[in-house]
C-alpha cells in the first residue's frame, strides 16, 4: 500500500534540500516562496500502478522535477512522475 501522507512530507522535504540550492536549479522556472507539493496519489490500471506528486509554483523544470524524482526513489517510492503548475 503507498502511504500517500508520506509521499506529500517527502516531496516538501525535498523541496525544503532543493530550496537551500536553488542556485543549481537557476535555469528552472520556479517562484520559490511557494514552491510545495498540492497533489500526490497513484493512478492503477490493469497490470500497473503509477506513482505521482504535483508541485505548484513551477512551470518548465526539469533539474527540479528530477533531484525529487531521485530524491524520492531514493526513500522507496520507485517510478515517480513528478508534475508541476502554477
Amino acid at each position: 500500500m503507498i502511504d500517500l501522507t508520506e509521499l506529500e512530507e517527502l516531496t516538501n522535504e525535498a523541496i525544503e534540500i532543493a530550496k537551500d540550492k536553488k542556485h543549481i536549479y537557476r535555469d528552472d522556472a520556479i517562484n520559490w516562496g511557494d514552491f510545495q507539493c498540492v497533489d500526490r496519489g497513484a493512478k492503477v490500471t490493469r497490470d500497473f500502478v503509477s506513482v505521482f506528486v504535483t508541485v505548484s509554483e513551477a512551470g518548465i523544470a526539469p533539474k527540479v522535477c528530477s533531484f525529487i524524482s531521485n530524491y524520492l526513489s531514493a526513500k522507496g517510492f520507485k517510478d515517480i512522475e513528478v508534475e508541476t503548475e502554477w
